[in-house]
């Protein structure tokens, strides 16, 4: 590679870098304007709730789902009691692993489906 070619990386990648924060930036924006609540004010009880009813409905553990998204049984536990929040992966992870939609499980949804 010539130095040209690594300036011209290093731009892109610059570029990429300003449009994935203008692009998470611009979700955090349309979140906050959906009942006024954003991730670190969801009701932990409902989400939970709605976790260990999907859970229990595919006849899985705890165990079992927790080692699929690659957390702990333990904190999966205390997820579905509502004592903890978790972070915008976990909660798109375990939507995923339980085929429901992250809308569903914030609440803002009662459709199940993806």
């Amino acid at each position: 590679m010539e130095r040209g070619d690594t300036e011209k990386l290093t731009k892109e990648y610059h570029n990429w870098n300003y449009r994935l924060w203008f692009s998470i930036k611009s979700c955090s924006r349309i979140n906050k304007k959906r009942k006024g609540d954003t991730m670190s004010e969801y009701n932990a009880k409902k989400v939970g709730l709605r976790i260990k009813e999907k859970r229990k409905e595919m006849k899985m553990t705890q165990e079992v789902l927790a080692n699929k998204i690659c957390i702990s049984d333990k904190y999966l536990g205390i997820v579905e009691l509502g004592k903890q929040n978790m972070s915008a992966e976990i909660l798109l992870n375990l939507a995923i692993a339980l085929n429901i939609s992250s809308d569903y499980l914030l609440g803002y949804d009662d459709a199940k489906t993806q």
